[in-house]
C-alpha cells in the first residue's frame, strides 16, 4: 500500500512542471520516489527509468498516461486549470515547510503576476514584501497572511476524482459546442460535407445543360475533366 501523500506529491510535481516551476528531471525523480513508496503502473515505471538526457523529450509523452493509470489528473501546460493546480502545489510547499512565505509569494507573482484570481492576494502580498519599510504591514503580518492564503488554497483543492470529472465534463462540453458551431455556421447549407440538398447544386445554378468543369490534382499536375449535369 502506498505511503500517505505519495500520490499528492506526484500530482503536485506534475502540476509544477506544467507551469514550468519544476524541470522534467524533477518529475522523473518524483516518479522514482513514488515507486519506492508503493505506487505502481506500467507508465510510471517507464517514467522513473528515464535518463536525464531523455527527460525533457519523453516526460511530455509519458506523464499523461502515468497519471491516468494512477487515477490522477494531467493538466496540460497552458491550460487555465494547470495554473490553479500549480498555485496550489506551490502553496503545499509552503505549508510543508520546503518554501518560505516570502518565496511562495514571490513564486506566485513570478508565474502568474496578478492574472490568477485564485492567488491574487498572494501576488499582492509579494508586492508588500517588496515595499519593505514602506509597507503598511510588518514582515510578520505579511507572513501570517501568506500562510493563511496557502492553507485556504489547499482547503479548496478538489479531490483527484472530482478534478477528473470536472475536466471530462469541460472537454465534453467543448466538443459538443464545436460540433454545434460547425453544424449551424456552415455557409454551404445542406450541400456541405456531401449532404443531399434539394434543387441544383449552388455551383450549377445558371448553367442550364452546360457541362461543369471539375478540377482534380494528380501526379503534381493540374488535370481537368468534364461531366454533364445530372
Amino acid at each position: 500500500m502506498p505511503l500517505p501523500g505519495t500520490a499528492e506529491r506526484l500530482q503536485d510535481t506534475a502540476a509544477l512542471w506544467s507551469i514550468r516551476a519544476a524541470r522534467a528531471q524533477a518529475v522523473v525523480t518524483c516518479a522514482c520516489d513514488a515507486l519506492i513508496a508503493g505506487l505502481d503502473s506500467p507508465s510510471l515505471r517507464i517514467l522513473a527509468g528515464l535518463t536525464r538526457s531523455e527527460a525533457d523529450y519523453e516526460v511530455p509523452e509519458i506523464l499523461p498516461a502515468a497519471l491516468a493509470e494512477l487515477g490522477l489528473v494531467f493538466y496540460p501546460p497552458g491550460d487555465p486549470a494547470s495554473q490553479e493546480a500549480g498555485a496550489r502545489a506551490l502553496a503545499a510547499q509552503a505549508v510543508s515547510g520546503t518554501m518560505t512565505t516570502r518565496e511562495l509569494a514571490a513564486a506566485i507573482h513570478q508565474y502568474f503576476g496578478h492574472t490568477l484570481p485564485l492567488a491574487e492576494r498572494l501576488a499582492s502580498l509579494a508586492d508588500e514584501y517588496d515595499m519593505g519599510a514602506y509597507s503598511t504591514l510588518s514582515q510578520e503580518q505579511i507572513g501570517r497572511e501568506v500562510m493563511a492564503e496557502a492553507y485556504r488554497l489547499l482547503g479548496e483543492r478538489p479531490t483527484h476524482r472530482t478534478a477528473q470529472k470536472d475536466r471530462l465534463s469541460a472537454e465534453v462540453h467543448l466538443t459538443v459546442s464545436h460540433q454545434d458551431l460547425a453544424s449551424t455556421s456552415s455557409p454551404a447549407g445542406p450541400w456541405a460535407g456531401g449532404g443531399h440538398g434539394t434543387g441544383p447544386h449552388p455551383a450549377d445554378r445558371g448553367l442550364g445543360d452546360r457541362k461543369r468543369p471539375i478540377r482534380s490534382i494528380g501526379n503534381g499536375q493540374h488535370r481537368q475533366r468534364w461531366r454533364r449535369r445530372r
